[in-house]
């Protein structure tokens, strides 16, 4: 298979960089629209969406050299970023996760596509099935979550964080799938997938009368 990346003196520019650029782009799009039809200040948009990078790219680069995976890292750093900026922006921490989901679906596509071309492994392209499922559930959930009857409250970070529910189920099988064992990336999914249902059914408010 060809060697797509591209050297330029010490510094290799592959296809997942490409990939990934491409995904931000999307990413960065989706959210301007969101905040901009907000009224946010397009300087606050924009360092937003910078920090939130960053903040995903450091997180990813810490946990793959401490415990060996990939993804978790960048999600938890994304989120840990976002809900700081919600908090400076005066954004509702809820509302804005939702305003997350796109992202993250773009990331897994791009992200799948890069990986398929830098290794040219098949299986890599399971995050871009994976994200092309999920776009589809995303948008039906969008239009109709609120009518679901054990979702009476209808309030809002239902669709970010069923979303993340999906993704984790999903990639909690296909890692097991690949190792056949548990280690870190698998047990970190288990968390995340019932932290995620833990967030529907407090958002649920089922108890409430």
């Amino acid at each position: 298979m060809p060697n797509l990346s591209l050297t330029i003196g010490q510094i290799k520019i592959t296809p997942l960089f490409w990939a990934l650029a491409l995904a931000f782009i999307f990413s960065s799009f989706s959210m301007w629209k969101k905040m901009i039809k907000e009224s946010y200040l397009e300087k606050d948009i924009f360092s937003t969406q910078i920090l939130i990078l960053l903040g995903g790219v450091i997180f990813e680069i810490l946990f793959k050299m401490s415990l060996g995976i990939i993804v978790f890292g960048a999600f938890l750093g994304i989120l840990m970023v976002s809900a700081w900026r919600f908090k400076i922006l005066a954004i509702n921490f809820w509302e804005g996760l939702d305003w997350l989901v796109l992202p993250i679906i773009y990331f897994f596509f791009f992200g799948g596509i890069g990986l398929f071309l830098n290794s040219w492994q098949w299986t890599a392209f399971g995050y871009s099935a994976t994200s092309l499922l999920g776009l589809g559930l995303y948008l039906y959930l969008k239009k109709h979550y609120r009518r679901f009857f054990w979702y009476k409250s209808g309030k809002t970070g239902f669709l970010f964080w069923s979303i993340c529910f999906y993704f984790s189920a999903v990639l909690l099988v296909l890692d097991f799938l690949q190792t056949k064992k548990v280690y870190w990336s698998e047990v970190l999914w288990i968390v995340l997938l019932t932290s995620s249902a833990g967030a529907i059914y407090h958002r649920a408010e089922l108890n409430k009368k």
